[in-house]
Parts: C-alpha cells; structure tokens; sequence
C-alpha cells in the first residue's frame, strides 16, 4: 500500500516556513470581516478561521487539535495578539464548532457562497480601480481651490467629510461605516492614517499629500465609500441566501 505521504491527497507540509504562513493560511479582509459577523469572541473568530484555511488547503473539515500549532499561533495571533493557544482546546468539543462547519447542505447555497466569496475577493484586490461613489462636492468659494489635506474629519452626522476648508463630500450612506477594519470602518482609517502628522521625538513630518497626483486621496475616499458599501451588500445578501439549515456538520451531498 502507497504510504499516505506520497499519495496525491492535500496535507500539511511538514515543516511550515513563515511563507507558507502568509501565503496559504493568512485569512483575507473579506473572510476576517465574515468571520467577525459570524462569531462572538477571539476563541470562536479563530475557530472560525481555522476550519477556514485549512478546509481550502485539505478539502476536508478537522479538528484544531490535528491542526499544527504553527497554524494555529499564526491565526490566532492576528486576530488576537493576547489569546493564548491553549485557550483554543475547547472549541473542538463545542457547540460552535458545529455550527462553524461551513459544509453546505444544496448546491445553490455553494455556488452563492463561492460567487459572492470571488466578488469579495476581486473587491478587496482591486479596490483602487473601483468607481468612486456618487458624493456631493461642496466648494467654498470664499477659498482658493485646494487639494491639499491636512486633516480630515466627519461632520457629527458622519454624512460628510469635511476635506480641507475649501471641499466638503456629503452623501454619505450610513451602511458604509458597517464595514470595519478592526474597532473602526474602512471610512474612519482612511481619515485618520491620511493626514499630516509630525513625530514629536524627531521632528519628521508626514504628509500623504502626493504633487504627482493632487486628487488621490479625494478619489479614493470616494472608492472606499463605494467598497464598502458593496461589501456590505454583499455579507448581507449572503446571510439571505445561506441559512442555518445549509449547514452541516460532517459531511455535503455531492454537487
């Protein structure tokens, strides 16, 4: 009998270098964010993660406690630096895990799944391509026209950025700020990593503003703007489609 390691089945290699690591069993922004909608707590979220990234890898559903703890201190430190690897050991016999295993009961639940999964993905990828949303430009014309950005801010409403004293974006939709990066939406860190800054120690000034092109971060609030939306669209219409019902615990019919 062909010993299983030279058979053609997918398996873990051996030994797992910090490229395969990042490579093969980093979780994208789109499966953090439905990871993050799917579970309640750091223990579950990396559950959740697991059973992800290693079901893509080997085809199949296993359990964390057959998983290398080089996988598993990988995801689990990025989704939580201060979760500690053992605290891990109940998911396997839990309820959650059952309801985790994204074993889809009919094909049309599948093939919804993957559709919207691609379309997450090619979001993600390509965001910088994306259509700026439709916002409404407000010029104060008491100002000379300016790209130029110091510090942006939302107005108390959040339906507007405020650019710079001469340019105001409104209409902004509120689904926008469900999609997050962490404990803020993708809108916010936008705001707040493009500005200029000033380290106190050294004296060294940031400043994202680009003389190449003086309209970037003005277009890409408006990309962000129409990223995040649709990837709100798109969670939600794939909490319509698959249901509890879909899911099975061990194994799928075939498709």
């Amino acid at each position: 009998m062909t010993a299983i390691e030279r058979t053609a089945y997918p398996r873990f290699k051996r030994n797992l270098t910090a490229k395969d690591l990042a490579e093969v069993y980093t979780p994208t922004p789109a499966e953090r964010f439905l990871a993050a909608r799917s579970t309640k707590g750091s223990v579950a979220e990396v559950g959740f993660l697991v059973l992800l990234k290693t079901y893509q890898r080997l085809g199949r559903f296993i359990l964390l406690s057959e998983v290398p703890a080089p996988i598993l201190e990988h995801i689990a430190r990025l989704i939580d630096p201060h979760l500690d690897v053992s605290d891990l050991d109940s998911y396997d016999s839990s309820g959650t895990r059952q309801h985790h295993i994204p074993l889809l009961h009919g094909r049309e639940a599948f093939l919804t799944c993957v559709r919207i999964s691609k379309l997450l993905m090619d979001i993600h990828l390509h965001y910088e391509q994306a259509k700026e949303y439709p916002l409404k430009w407000i010029e104060n014309h008491d100002m000379p026209f300016s790209w130029r950005i110091e510090k942006m801010r939302l107005t108390p409403d959040r339906t507007a950025v405020i650019i710079n004293e001469c340019l105001t974006l409104t209409g902004i939709p509120q689904e926008c700020f469900q999609y997050r990066l962490g404990n803020r939406s993708a809108l916010e860190w936008v705001i707040d990593q493009y500005r200029v800054s000033e380290d106190k120690r050294s004296g060294i000034v940031s400043d994202p503003n680009n003389l190449d092109d003086e309209e970037y971060i003005v277009r890409l609030v408006g990309r962000v703007v129409t990223v995040s939306v649709e990837k709100v669209r798109l969670v939600n219409e794939l909490a319509r489609a698959v249901k509890m019902e879909d899911w099975m615990s061990e194994t799928m019919e075939a498709i």
